[in-house]
């Protein structure tokens, strides 16, 4: 039953997502729209030699967090901040901000 779920899955998501993003630039350009996929992005921007492009996406998804933390559930909000910090010390680590 899980196989069946997993090749369904394939099939149906990750098999078409493949096919339309077939070169980096066009999976940065994907990834870019979701906000879970920026930093995916940025990483892909950095490896196109799209520095500035990456910081602009970084930013981003701080801000986007930063945002999410004001309407958290306090139940998620420790997980959520230890996220926000996690992007600003990868963000650091290769001198994005």
């Amino acid at each position: 039953m899980i196989a069946d779920k997993l090749r369904a899955y394939w099939q149906e998501v990750v098999w078409p997502w493949l096919e339309s993003n077939k070169s980096l630039p066009e999976a940065a350009a994907t990834l870019e729209s979701q906000l879970v996929g920026q930093m995916a992005a940025a990483a892909a921007r950095l490896v196109l030699g799209e520095r500035n492009e990456a910081a602009r996406l970084v930013r981003e998804c701080i801000a986007g967090l930063q945002s999410s933390l004001e309407t958290a559930h306090p139940a998620n909000l420790g997980m959520q901040t230890a996220q926000l910090q996690k992007v600003r010390e990868r963000a650091a680590d290769h001198q994005l901000l």
